[in-house]
């Protein structure tokens, strides 16, 4: 009996202890029941994990890029422009300088010269740089003479800034005989600046004759007066011829001046116009008028004649 009781508890000791040895499942303790040195070791760097987490799943797609309609229209016109000028047909030429080169200058005046810059010298780029200068001036004159003023070329660039100042001179003529000036466009062949001194006193020869009796004696200055002057004479000749002789000094200009009054004169007054010839000294230049109103007279009987 002893024995059995014995080995009972024996077995109940080993039992015991085999549930006492056998691992319990641990919970998760909280941040305050586990001190600094217990806690689960963490990521050693989060800033790839804050990065996965913020980058999008797939690249973003790109969106298509966007074309200005104006840009294409621009491009389409110089296309057009370059295949019209290499063909050498006179049709296309006209084509160019009546249609399309206007659209283009319109749209985009920077792109017209720039293709007419890229032109080869000769006849062609001359023509381009004028068009482009007169549309470009009626568009934004202040623009247009900042792209004549950039060109690389002298003679281009006088040329073009009297193409600049001729067309501003439509509306303005005062403006534009000032800029020629300040430009120094006074000893250009062709004389850009006298024929603005000319526009300018048809429109107000006061203010115009002020603005040349002002400039410094000289060459350039008699031969301002001398187109204001025959300006003059087509209402009063005889005022001009009086101007003539009293600013402008003995020479080819004065004679030049006097020459084309005279023609004026006598269209409108021929007998006063031989009374003036009559006050010429002997010589060449009395001679020469004569001669004029002689030519003068056969061509008024001729038209009579026709028209009676």
């Amino acid at each position: 009996m002893k024995t059995r009781l014995l080995l009972f508890l024996l077995a109940a000791g080993v039992i015991i202890c085999l549930l006492l040895i056998r691992p319990q499942p641990s919970s998760s303790p909280s941040i305050g029941d586990v001190s600094r040195s217990e806690q689960m070791p963490g990521p050693t760097n989060v800033l790839p994990a804050l990065n996965r987490v913020s980058e999008p799943s797939s690249p973003p797609a790109l969106e298509p890029a966007k074309t200005d309609p104006a840009n294409g229209e621009t491009l389409d016109l110089t296309q057009r422009i370059q295949a019209a000028l290499k063909t050498g047909e006179p049709a296309d030429h006209d084509l160019v300088f009546t249609n399309l080169l206007l659209d283009l200058i319109t749209k985009d005046p920077s792109a017209a010269a720039r293709l007419a810059e890229s032109l080869q010298p000769g006849p062609l780029r001359e023509e381009m740089l004028r068009r482009v200068a007169q549309h470009w001036t009626e568009q934004d004159p202040v623009s247009a003479k900042q792209w004549a003023d950039q060109l690389s070329d002298a003679g281009e660039r006088n040329t073009t800034l009297a193409d600049v100042c001729y067309q501003i001179a439509q509306n303005d003529p005062q403006q534009a005989t000032q800029m020629a000036d300040q430009s120094g466009l006074g000893n250009l062949p062709g004389a850009p600046l006298e024929n603005l001194v000319s526009q300018w006193a048809a429109k107000d020869l006061t203010t115009a004759l002020a603005w040349v009796n002002e400039r410094s004696p000289g060459v350039e200055k008699d031969m301002m007066l001398s187109r204001v002057a025959v300006v003059l004479a087509e209402t009063t000749p005889a005022q001009a011829a009086q101007m003539v002789a009293d600013q402008i000094p003995a020479g080819d200009i004065q004679t030049e001046a006097a020459i084309s009054i005279l023609y004026h004169w006598a269209r409108r007054d021929l007998p006063g116009a031989h009374a003036w010839v009559q006050l010429f000294p002997e010589g060449p230049v009395r001679e020469r008028a004569l001669n004029e109103l002689k030519g003068l007279e056969a061509y008024q009987h001729a038209a009579s004649q026709i028209n009676p």
